[in-house]
């Protein structure tokens, strides 16, 4: 697949974003619009050091797509909706150009998917997922399923995936 997106921060904190974007591939085509909030912070400072001050903070991602077939699927969905809230305690500190960034967090999601297939009627697959991410200085490691309290049946086995990701503007 090939992908692309743009998102716009709002604020001088960068908690408000809006963005959209693109995959094309041989599975099905996708564009979509997504908004939503990120690191907001729920509590006062629950602790304040030279790293930064621990906190409990909020996000939320909203996001719509309107999928075409592709050279794979003949039968995908016309539109496809995502929910995702998460919550995440971690250390956050300020860089030079005033970003907030965490040292170090514990983040943890549900995600709702309407689902881009559909069954032999039409019918769309909704998906759950569960997330956790765990960030220390410029590494961060995210793992997800589908096995969320069973409520997914599509499929006779757990969908799993994981990422690395390191941020090389933080080195």
């Amino acid at each position: 697949m090939i992908d692309a997106s743009i998102t716009k921060w709002f604020f001088s904190n960068k908690t408000v974003f809006l963005g959209g974007g693109f995959s094309l591939g041989t599975i099905y085509q996708e564009q979509f619009l997504r908004a939503g909030i990120r690191r907001f912070q729920i509590t006062p400072d629950l602790y304040r050091g030279d790293w930064g001050d621990v906190s409990v903070r909020m996000s939320g991602l909203g996001r719509v797509s309107v999928l075409e077939n592709g050279a794979v699927l003949h039968q995908v969905k016309p539109t496809s909706h995502l929910l995702q809230p998460a919550l995440a305690i971690g250390q956050y500190n300020m860089s030079e150009h005033g970003e907030l960034y965490p040292t170090w967090e514990v983040e943890f999601s549900a995600t709702w998917d309407s689902g881009i297939f559909v069954n032999g009627v039409g019918e769309s697959r909704k998906q759950f997922f569960w997330s956790a991410a765990f960030t220390a200085g410029p590494v961060r490691f995210e793992t997800w399923n589908d096995s969320l309290g069973n409520i997914s049946k599509s499929d006779f086995g757990p969908t799993y995936g994981a990422t690395l990701t390191i941020d090389l503007f933080r080195m």
